[in-house]
């Protein structure tokens, strides 16, 4: 325990640069807010495939337990569709659905930012579009500013990795192992980033990350 003590600590001495998801990440993705994305996601299927709104539930939830797990995709879907629903379709739910208001004020949040900034230099990467993250940001009282670098859906995209590229870029091609990134999303904050050698926080339980963390605020312990 001890050595692995060490070795965690020696990856977090080498930590300079700390870059944020934004959905489900700065913000906790609640049941409610899970929901208004689920029945957005069901009418775009129900429209997309022509099927009722009860069929469309199903579709999307058999195929998303089989493709998230890795196995065989669902014959029912047309293939372009599910590429679509792959790719595209969740993310453009986040987007779409009406959860602004659901999104709370966090004051613990905005001082925990501000005292990282004292240590660190901070960044957004985000594949919202520009325009809602900065409503998500407000709603939570957190000023763009305090961000180095705000990359939104505009700036590439973190599941092909153009994204980090651009990260890295921007803050001068330093070396991957003093960028840290903190995220929710394994494909998208885990897996992706792991190629470039950043290193990798992600909220929950996820083997292949760096650390892991309950929400949020448990980043303070490690860094602060």
């Amino acid at each position: 325990m001890e050595i692995l003590d060490r070795q965690r600590k020696k990856v977090l001495s080498k930590i300079k640069i700390i870059g944020f998801d934004l959905d489900g990440t700065l913000y906790e993705s609640t049941e409610e807010i899970q929901s208004r994305i689920r029945e957005l996601i069901y009418k775009k299927i129900s429209i997309g495939l022509g099927v009722n709104f009860k069929e469309a539930k199903n579709l999307f939830e058999e195929s998303y337990a089989i493709t998230s797990s890795g196995s065989k995709t669902i014959k029912k879907l047309e293939e372009q569709f599910q590429r679509e629903l792959e790719k595209e379709l969740v993310q453009n739910a986040i987007q779409e659905a009406e959860i602004l208001d659901l999104i709370q004020f966090n004051p613990k949040l905005i001082t925990f930012l501000e005292k990282l900034r004292e240590k660190y230099s901070i960044d957004l990467l985000t594949d919202s579009r520009r325009d809602l993250a900065l409503k998500k940001l407000n709603r939570m009282g957190i000023d763009k500013d305090i961000f180095g670098y705000f990359l939104s859906a505009e700036n590439g995209s973190k599941t092909d990795g153009t994204k980090f590229i651009e990260w890295v870029e921007k803050r001068g091609n330093h070396d991957p192992r003093t960028f840290l990134y903190v995220g929710d999303n394994k494909r998208q904050d885990v897996d992706s980033p792991k190629e470039f050698g950043i290193t990798i926080c992600f909220i929950g339980k996820y083997n292949k990350a760096d650390f892991e963390i309950e929400n949020i605020m448990g980043l303070e312990k490690l860094l602060l």
